[in-house]
């Protein structure tokens, strides 16, 4: 039998149920890929028009603030033949999407699958919508999981230091400091480099220089990096941090012999 109108498509049996829908929540700003199991395959000895199509089919019925949608998503295997995968498009954040699919046959499923619609990573909830979490060349934040409750929960981004949303900060352009991590509340010492975050405030984004930070004559082995005020001292060898006039009260070596002998003056860091 060959197909050439939908309105012999009632002959082709009965309509397509969805199985599962992997995963069942998809991002308000679309995109998401859904995974839907449904019974796909038609008999072989159904003749088709060439490049006939499947698709999944996205609907949301109207309401007081929004009038009903609907967007028809394109259906690609990726594995097994009862499985399709097919993107989302943008929707109504806490809303629910009705998903049906639609053979290449043109049969349509009766029954949908219910997707929820939820606010991404980057995004937290102010007045029942999706806000995006503070972003700026000055300072970047992010949230980290789904339906975020409050601004609090946009910590520092890469690249940022600080508490958080818009109290972050973006970290000075220096190879003595690094931001390379989320939600960190102060930029990371690299090793060889002395630092006083007292003075951090006096540093900027936009500028090459930071009073801050200095490069430690020394290199790693006196300045291990890491937080501020760093300098070694173990009872093999011993600095001091900025070149203050004090006393190191630890040991230090001498022509890599260790010295016990206590109070004596050590090196700088710098």
């Amino acid at each position: 039998m060959k197909v050439t109108s939908g309105q012999r498509t009632r002959f082709l049996g009965r309509s397509p149920v969805i199985k599962g829908v992997n995963p069942s929540m998809a991002s308000f700003l679309g995109g998401s890929v859904l995974s839907v199991t449904s019974s796909w395959p038609i008999l072989p000895s159904i003749q088709l028009l060439a490049n006939r199509s499947e698709y999944c089919i996205f609907s949301v019925a109207a309401s007081p603030s929004s009038p009903a949608t609907r967007h028809v998503s394109l259906a690609s295997q990726v594995g097994e033949s009862q499985v399709r995968s097919c993107t989302s498009p943008a929707g109504p954040v806490f809303r629910f999407y009705e998903l049906h699919v639609q053979l290449a046959d043109e049969r349509v499923s009766v029954k949908p699958a219910l997707i929820n619609l939820f606010c991404p990573v980057g995004y937290f909830v102010l007045d029942g919508e999706c806000a995006q979490c503070p972003r700026g060349p000055s300072g970047s934040s992010t949230s980290l999981d789904i339906n975020a409750s409050t601004i609090r929960s946009c910590v520092c981004d890469i690249g940022s230091y600080g508490t958080h949303g818009e109290f972050c900060v973006t970290c000075p352009k220096v190879s003595a400091l690094n931001c390379s991590k989320v939600a960190m509340m102060l930029p990371q010492v690299n090793p060889g480099f002395y630092a006083d975050f007292s003075k951090l405030k006096d540093c900027s984004w936009s500028r090459a220089e930071c009073g801050a930070v200095t490069a430690c004559p020394y290199g790693p082995r006196a300045c291990p990096g890491g937080t501020e005020l760093q300098c070694t001292q173990s009872p093999a060898e011993c600095y001091q941090g900025w070149a203050v006039q004090s006393v190191a009260k630890c040991f230090f070596s001498k022509n890599h012999n260790v010295s016990h002998a206590p109070m004596q003056v050590s090196p700088y860091c710098c």
